[in-house]
């Protein structure tokens, strides 16, 4: 068999090709990591909006309007991230997160809120969003997490 440079050129293709797709599926992996989103508001129409959203892009997204029942069906490993309101009843975001953190220790946590100033006492490394907020903001937000 005789080589020419078209040849030599479609053997560097193939052999580039074959070390691009698990690169590939590599970088798609990274990318789909924050893909399971815990979402706790007690707004309800926010956390339909948001969660509708939110899933437009491709995440999953498990919505829940009391932290006692986000709290009750939570296992460890089951979420990326939690997204939570800071004003909630019958306890509040950053409880919440003491809770779920103390659970699932890698769970990753963004705190939406319409009151900036509600966070005086936050635990160090929050992210806060302030409500209303764009779904591009929040997208950028987890993906930056």
């Amino acid at each position: 068999m005789r080589f020419n440079a078209n040849s030599l050129s479609y053997i560097r293709l193939v052999v580039s090709s074959i070390a691009y797709v698990p690169l590939v599926a590599a970088l798609m992996v990274v990318k789909q990591r924050l893909r399971r989103v815990m979402l706790v508001d007690d707004d309800e129409a926010v956390a339909e909006v948001i969660g509708i959203g939110l899933r437009r892009k491709g995440y999953r997204v498990d919505s829940f309007n009391d932290p006692s029942a986000a709290l009750a069906s939570f296992a460890p490993n089951s979420y990326d991230v939690a997204v939570l309101d800071i004003r909630m009843g019958p306890f509040d975001g950053l409880e919440l997160y003491r809770r779920l953190k103390g659970l699932d220790p890698q769970l990753g946590f963004l705190f939406l809120s319409a009151y900036a100033d509600v966070v005086k006492d936050r635990p160090d490394r929050i992210r806060l969003l302030q409500k209303p907020i764009s779904l591009a903001d929040l997208v950028r937000a987890l993906e930056n997490l």
